[in-house]
């Protein structure tokens, strides 16, 4: 997800203090959670974002791919 302005580090607790999200981070390209229940973890992140006067600019779901499953076992990725 990219957000229109930066996440706040408070703010980002909160959203991982969310009992549909496992995982949650900020990165260059905005922020990403992990759920095992998408639904619900979106419903509850846009509800926190709009709160908080935070636009989303793009979203994507997906399942994590060869290289990301990589990068979480070993915590370097395939090109270093």
């Amino acid at each position: 997800m990219r957000t229109a302005d930066e996440i706040p580090a408070a703010l980002q607790e909160k959203i991982m203090a969310l009992p549909y999200i496992q995982e949650s981070r900020l990165n260059k390209n905005g922020l990403t959670i992990k759920s095992n229940t998408p639904q619900q973890a979106l419903l509850e992140l846009v509800s926190i974002l709009q709160q908080n006067n935070i636009s989303i600019i793009s979203l994507s779901a997906g399942m994590d791919n060869l290289e990301q499953v990589f990068l979480a076992l070993t915590g370097t990725t395939l090109r270093e």
